[in-house]
């Protein structure tokens, strides 16, 4: 046919690279869904125990008022979050990191 356009291959590293990124990005969205739900249900994990900052197993809680209990809990909530927060803004970044060396990858092969 003389109006058709010349079949290019597509090179085996571009192939390579979306596949490594989708895995990378569905680990990412597994790992934070895995959270979210962990989060939600209110419910411990089975094997599961509740620990202090360093270590300990907590066992007095019955000692705390309702209104301290709240207030550990909110404090203890707000802390997890900056984690989880810095925890994604990290993987975006190596997310972003792999995708501009693919690119760059592939546009010194393919000018």
């Amino acid at each position: 046919m003389e109006g058709s356009a010349p079949n290019k291959k597509v090179p085996a590293a571009l192939i390579a690279g979306i596949i490594a990124a989708a895995l990378a990005v569905a680990a990412v969205g597994g790992y934070f869904g895995l959270c979210s739900w962990v989060q939600g249900n209110g419910r411990l994990l089975p094997g599961a125990a509740a620990v202090d900052d360093q270590g300990a197993p907590v066992a007095g809680l019955g000692k705390l008022t309702q209104e301290e209990a709240l207030a550990e809990a909110a404090q203890r909530e707000q802390a997890r979050r900056h984690t989880l927060f810095r925890m994604a803004a990290v993987m975006a970044g190596v997310v972003l990191v792999l995708c501009v060396s693919l690119f760059l990858l592939v546009r010194r092969k393919h000018p």
